[in-house]
């Protein structure tokens, strides 16, 4: 049985959106300006090839799993698709103490965090104690890494998109990876 994916990765999905939609709203709410899918696939794409260029720029050559610590927002969900596509997003609670981000830094073998620095010191300092590198959103968003001229790898549909943290009713939070 030969069953076509329509849409085999994220980006392809927001890029058919994006074609077939473009001025649709994506993200809607109260307290800011609506967002078309032409607007989200574009700033996905243009964060995720900063997000890579990032990594290579600190001599990564592993797949990329970043961590998100963001408030709740457009940003959060942009930078969430852009670490989906880029490789795998970790979003992390902003509440979580020091020791609760190392042990999941660890436990997911996180490459990079993103956040607003100053917005959850805990994570910062747990960051820097594991030797990952710390991508300021506020950075991300002005482009500060630049934009590569070369196209992003689209994954694969097997490839890890999400990883997210159980709630730990049997002990430890246990690890659930999302594919595309």
């Amino acid at each position: 049985m030969n069953t076509k994916i329509a849409f085999p990765d994220i980006l392809s999905l927001l890029r058919a959106k994006a074609t077939e939609i473009p001025r649709k709203a994506a993200i809607v709410g109260r307290d800011f300006k609506e967002i078309s899918f032409l607007d989200l696939y574009e700033q996905v794409e243009a964060f995720a090839t900063q997000l890579v260029a990032h990594s290579k720029q600190k001599n990564k050559s592993k797949s990329l799993r970043t961590a998100i610590v963001l408030p709740n927002g457009p940003d959060m969900s942009k930078i969430l698709l852009a670490t989906c596509v880029s490789g795998a997003g970790i979003p992390l609670n902003p509440a979580y103490t020091e020791f609760e981000f190392s042990e999941y830094f660890r436990q997911a073998k996180v490459t990079s965090v993103v956040t607003i620095m100053g917005f959850a010191p805990a994570c910062e300092k747990a960051a820097k104690q594991n030797g990952l590198p710390i991508i300021n959103l506020e950075e991300l968003s002005n482009r500060a890494f630049g934009r590569s001229h070369k196209k992003l790898d689209y994954p694969m549909p097997s490839d890890t998109a999400l990883i997210l943290l159980t709630s730990g009713s049997t002990g430890r939070p246990k690890l659930v990876p999302l594919t595309h």
